[in-house]
């Protein structure tokens, strides 16, 4: 997952000219600003749940161990846009891998796996 960075605004202003020939403007003057998120934060548990249908104790669990719920205060749509994406990738995976979790349940518990169609 890319560094997630805090959204940036850019306020321009421009001298409009109407002429005969068109319409000209000419960039007067150009601003640069971080945003900072002030408000309540959104509940990145339940947002992300139903995303992925992970339990939240799950979901709680890769937040923990992923390192990066930091960044998550520097922009929260953004963090938990990439972090819904990056789980349903991996669970897309591991179905199309055919390793379900059912499957590894059952073979860490030792009972045989169901025979695929």
């Amino acid at each position: 997952m890319s560094t997630i960075a805090a959204p940036s605004i850019r306020i321009t202003s421009a001298q409009v000219s109407v002429r005969n020939g068109g319409v000209a403007a000419t960039a007067a003057r150009m601003h640069n600003e971080d945003a900072v998120f002030t408000g309540p934060l959104p509940d990145i548990v339940a947002y992300l749940q139903n995303e992925t249908e992970l339990t939240r104790s799950t979901i709680v669990r890769i937040l923990k161990d992923s390192g990066r719920l930091k960044e998550f205060f520097v922009n929260p749509q953004r963090y938990m846009d990439q972090v819904a994406a990056i789980l349903k990738s991996e669970l897309h995976r591991l179905l199309i891998d055919g390793k379900g979790a059912n499957d590894r349940r059952q073979e860490h518990e030792g009972l045989p796996r169901a025979a695929n169609p």
